[in-house]
């Protein structure tokens, strides 16, 4: 990847964006902070979030990725994963930049499969394709929101419930009053966001299904 190509410029011009828009309140309507109990629950989320938004402008995911190259046995997503996952996958995620890290030394939780670190899918098993689609909502969040995802999906998966956000067939009976950010937390929204795939590719013309992944692309 070049650190220097048009894309990254922009992308990283949005990292600022990110850090001058996020003090005046631009995330409040994220899950978590519809759902803390207290103002200062709240004020700790922000003092968190606003940490890892200063690491994104510091380009702390490029070093991460960087070491993790040089220092782990990751390797990039080959043709024929592509083919059993059935990519390309929407939302301007480029697949060149996707690397896959087969069974980590440190599991952060005892219940996980996989988790991702920036644009790396750490996996333990088989990765299946439902566990493959979770991950890359991920990755979409972490291009879409930055490294704040890392916050609010570990913060998930201590809530009740975590992934689970109910029936697929009841969201997209109510599909006009969903709200990915507002409804669900960043599990459940990596949950629904790959069950939706999944249903599209059985369902090609399920125009419910479409109007709610759009919200995510």
């Amino acid at each position: 990847m070049k650190l220097l190509n048009t894309t990254w410029i922009v992308r990283y011009g949005r990292r600022w964006q990110r850090l001058f828009t996020y003090p005046a309140g631009g995330f409040r309507h994220f899950f978590l902070y519809r759902s803390n109990a207290t103002i200062l629950h709240g004020l700790g989320y922000w003092m968190v979030d606003l940490a890892l938004l200063l690491a994104d402008v510091g380009c702390l995911p490029e070093l991460y990725l960087g070491l993790e190259r040089i220092l782990l046995p990751v390797k990039p997503l080959r043709e024929n994963d592509g083919i059993r996952y059935r990519i390309p996958f929407p939302g301007g995620i480029s697949m060149d930049a996707i690397r896959l890290h087969p069974n980590p030394k440190i599991k952060p939780n005892p219940r996980v499969r996989a988790y991702v670190s920036f644009h790396t899918i750490n996996y333990w098993g088989d990765l299946d394709r439902e566990t493959f689609l979770h991950e890359m909502i991920h990755i979409w969040q972490f291009d879409h929101v930055g490294s704040i995802y890392i916050h609010h999906a570990l913060r998930a998966q201590r809530m009740v419930p975590a992934y689970e956000y109910g029936l697929l067939s009841e969201l997209l009976d109510r599909w006009e009053t969903v709200r990915i950010w507002a409804d669900f937390n960043f599990e459940q929204m990596a949950s629904l966001g790959a069950d939706l795939l999944m249903h599209l590719q059985e369902c090609p013309d399920d125009t419910r299904a479409k109007a709610i992944l759009d919200q995510f692309f």
